[in-house]
């Protein structure tokens, strides 16, 4: 089931000629981006604030402060593909998160090896972090830094 409906545009003005609606498809974007990351990223933000709900959490059997580079079988296992995708893990995912890739892949065990440090202290999985974002034509963003 698709949902469809007739959306009309938001036009310039309340004086504007009107404009016949058109039918869309609908849906939550889940299938390419739940988190609203890479539209935060696309406007350049300079700080962001990103939650991330789901039924995977971060790994408790592989210790990522002294695992090194993750492989490709340890990924999906490791934590959520709403984060993995963002570092190059995309093409494991179950839907379409092959184009997601905004950061190092070399930067993705110490995330979690940070996440991990806060859950065995008892602490919410909370990170704070300045990541450098790597270009991404296919969602149009600039390489820079973002904390």
């Amino acid at each position: 089931l698709v949902p469809k409906e007739n959306i009309w545009p938001v036009l310039p003005s309340a004086s504007s000629s009107p404009v016949a609606a058109k039918t869309f498809t609908l849906g939550d974007g889940g299938n390419v981006e739940n988190g609203g990351l890479l539209a935060m990223l696309q406007r350049r933000a300079q700080r962001v604030i990103w939650w991330i709900n789901t039924d995977t959490g971060i790994s408790r059997t592989i210790d990522f402060c002294s695992s090194g580079p993750l492989t490709d079988d340890d990924v999906p296992h490791a934590s959520s593909d709403q984060l993995y995708d963002k570092f190059g893990y995309g093409r494991l995912a179950k839907e379409f998160y092959a184009n997601n890739q905004v950061f190092k892949k070399d930067d993705f065990p110490e995330v979690l090896c940070e996440f991990q440090k806060s859950i065995k202290a008892g602490k919410p999985a909370v990170v704070r972090k300045t990541l450098t974002v790597q270009p991404n034509a296919w969602w149009g963003i600039e390489g820079y830094h973002v904390d």
